[in-house]
């Protein structure tokens, strides 16, 4: 078999169709002639004619982007309306250069309404379409065309995206005159400019805070109105693209939005999808039109679309900053954003869909039939060995995500798992990464002022990272995930910590206060990520975590003959409790005894409907907090949650407390790396020739030494250990 470059491959795999059988007979098949120079030239589509039966077209050669003005049309493959899982074979028929060539349904589609909109029948003399534009079946031609994709778009005179068609317009404009109705009235109330709008949107994106603002007029939008804005912005196969973020952010001025016969502006599909995350769906919902169920893709994960006011944000800062701007945010962009928000037809476009944007150096030539395994492990050796950045690891999953994905595997053909330090993009990134949260906060750095690093190799043939740093504790205890408390009705793990803390006549911290603060506060980090970072961690989250430990405590005392739930939880908690203050935790108290008797009379219901009891139905009393920021007892849910999913408070053998992934366990080392804003867990698997060696678990946040205080008044002068990961 040919070597073929594994770039093109996997930026072409979707766009791959097996070829269809012409049925119009006396013509041709299409045949293409070969670019000259296929490094630079490409082909220009020119739309001569569109008739009810055919559409004529004629394809010619330019010596390179920058040769003439043309524009980009940007759209998806298959179904525009998502109704078709797959991609189907091309099936049209058009007319090139007197022959037959075949094309998909959305790209027939979108040819002949932009053919019908006369403010961009223009557009057809001189435009760029990947599906024609490039020989679909000259592996050598795509290598070089797509490795240039990211400049065809960067020059072209306009990008125009197409949404589909849209099946309700009947003359009146459809969901697109539904949609400026929408924006027009979200500048009437909250401003002119495009800027002010989202600097208002922005302030009121918490939901019960813009339920609660006074804006009668956009409370007033019908929720037919809305329904179209959903239409466009979350129903459209088109915003589950991961390639959108190329075509859509190297474009020289805003996008042209088509839908039908209808053109938007970028502006007004922006603000549109800024106003339906912060109104639209609450409205609808309100009224019994909740978010449609998601289509469901291969191996169980969920599509979930690019929301246009998310990438307008990006999109404006690369316009803004440049290519160095982008490039820094490789990891924050491929490696966590757009990993966690949809999924890719082809798994391997998670890579590559963002190298010509983020400007990375392609991988090597590589043969077509290479594992998925392999092409995972030179993409990761590629990014560590160039950026050197130890920080990366965060994006790692935790090891219990990856264990739910099945085996990685090509054509039946049994593949190695990756390393432990290699990420497995198909996964969520699970738990998120903290460097990444709190990147921006300065006290957040764990080995601040020690002694750089000796650096990072990596070593693919091995299957190897080598770095070198600190062994700062060992684990000795492991509290529950969010699910094994909710599961269990009881917290025996966490409990242990607390009684470990009680009965401890000496606390690295100093005093139980402290150490009992650093239970909340470990519990209660990065918990919300869609609130500005703090750090230290605000003291009104430690009555959030307070209650979501009260809430556990009511449920195992209510289930207590089904769980491990004994008075001795309840006894270490309330001391808990009185050494972290009474005085702030009374309103706890008052709720968590209202859950534990409403609990009871669940319980008491669902055993004997006549029983007498507590009223099940009885709101649970607020508690006391700020104006608009929700009710307290769902906060701390998110508390539990959020800041537990895929993690688990841990205790060192010294008395340290912390919070670290899913899956590390009782004897795992916390390690400081030089240059890492973290602190690492690691699980020894020994020594050989080379030193230790270790399996890479995740990363930690470890209360009291995240400063860096700590870490260089124990490690300043003390030689590095190296660290082999595996």
């Amino acid at each position: 078999m040919r070597d073929l470059d594994i770039w093109v491959w996997c930026c072409t795999a979707l766009r791959h169709h097996p070829p269809s059988k012409t049925t119009t007979p006396g013509l041709k098949p299409y045949v293409y002639k070969r670019l000259e120079n296929p490094a630079s030239n490409i082909r220009l589509l020119t739309v001569l004619d569109v008739t009810p039966t055919n559409l004529i077209c004629t394809l010619r050669e330019i010596a390179s982007p920058d040769a003439e003005q043309y524009d980009c049309l940007s759209y998806t493959w298959g179904d525009p309306f998502g109704r078709v899982v797959n991609p189907t074979p091309p099936q049209k028929e058009i007319r090139c250069d007197g022959r037959l060539l075949l094309i998909g349904q959305n790209l027939h589609d979108a040819l002949v309404h932009l053919h019908g909109i006369a403010t961009l029948r223009s557009t057809l003399a001189a435009i760029w379409v990947d599906a024609i534009c490039i020989n679909q079946d000259k592996e050598s031609e795509k290598a070089h065309q797509i490795r240039m994709m990211h400049k065809i778009y960067a020059s072209a005179s306009r990008v125009i995206i197409w949404l589909g068609p849209d099946e309700t317009d009947s003359g009146d404009g459809g969901v697109a005159a539904e949609l400026r109705v929408v924006v027009a009235t979200m500048r009437q109330e909250l401003g002119d400019s495009m800027a002010a709008v989202e600097a208002r949107l922005e302030e009121l994106r918490d939901g019960e805070r813009a339920e609660k603002a006074d804006l009668p007029l956009i409370h007033a939008i019908k929720p037919d109105s809305w329904m179209a804005v959903r239409d466009i912005i979350s129903q459209r196969a088109y915003w589950l693209r991961l390639w959108v973020w190329q075509e859509v952010m190297a474009a020289k001025q805003d996008p042209v939005v088509v839908c039908g016969q209808q053109v938007m502006t970028w502006e007004e599909v922006r603000l549109a999808s800024g106003g339906l995350t912060t109104f639209g769906d609450a409205a609808m919902t309100r009224r019994g039109r909740p978010p449609p169920v998601r289509n469901e893709v291969k191996n169980g994960d969920w599509l979930a679309p690019n929301l246009p006011h998310t990438m307008a944000w990006w999109r404006d800062m690369y316009v803004e900053n440049g290519a160095d701007w982008i490039k820094q945010k490789f990891g924050r962009l491929v490696l966590s954003l757009n990993r966690n928000l949809y999924v890719c037809w082809d798994e391997r476009d998670k890579i590559y869909a963002h190298l010509g944007l983020c400007q990375r150096e392609q991988l090597a030539k590589w043969r077509f039939s290479k594992s998925f395994d392999k092409l995972y492990l030179r993409f990761w050796c590629e990014v560590m060995q160039r950026t050197k950045e130890v920080n990366f690891l965060t994006f790692v999953e935790d090891a219990a995500s990856r264990s739910q994905r099945p085996r990685m595997r090509r054509d039946g053909e049994k593949v190695k798992e990756l390393p432990s330090w290699v990420p497995d993009l198909r996964c969520r990134l699970e738990p998120p990464s903290m460097w990444d949260y709190f990147q921006s906060v300065e006290c957040f750095n764990v080995s601040r002022g020690l002694e750089a690093s000796k650096g990072l190799e990596v070593f693919e043939k091995q299957r190897r990272m080598r770095v070198w740093g600190y062994r700062f504790d060992r684990v000795k205890r492991c509290g529950e995930t969010s699910t094994e408390a909710a599961e269990r009705y009881s917290l025996p793990g966490i409990v242990a910590m607390l009684g470990a803390i009680a009965t401890s006549p000496e606390t690295p911290y100093g005093s139980q206060e402290n150490a009992f603060d650093a239970i909340w506060t470990s519990i209660a980090i990065l918990t919300d990520s869609e609130t500005d970072p703090s750090f230290p961690i605000p003291e009104s989250h430690k009555e959030r975590a307070m209650l979501w430990l009260y809430d556990a405590m009511a449920a195992g005392k209510v289930f207590r003959k089904t769980n491990t739930y004994t008075q001795e939880q309840e006894r270490l908690f309330h001391e808990f409790v009185d050494v972290g203050g009474r005085e702030l935790l009374s309103n706890v108290n008052q709720y968590a005894q209202a859950h534990r008797n409403h609990l009871a009379g669940m319980v008491a219901r669902v055993r004997s409907p006549s029983a007498a009891g507590v009223d099940a139905s009885e709101p649970l009393p607020a508690l006391n907090q700020q104006p608009g920021t929700g009710h307290i007892g769902m906060a701390a849910v998110a508390v539990g949650g959020y800041g537990l999913r895929r993690m688990r408070l841990f205790m060192t053998e010294e008395g340290w407390v912390g919070k670290g992934p899913e899956s590390m366990e009782h004897g795992d080392e916390i390690w400081i790396i030089p240059g890492g804003e973290v602190a690492f867990v690691l699980r020894s698997r020994g020594r050989n020739c080379r030193g230790r060696n270790f399996t890479y678990i995740g990363h930690a946040y470890v209360h009291g030494i995240m400063d860096g205080q700590e870490c260089l008044r124990r490690f300043r002068g003390v030689p590095m250990t190296e660290i082999n990961l595996i």
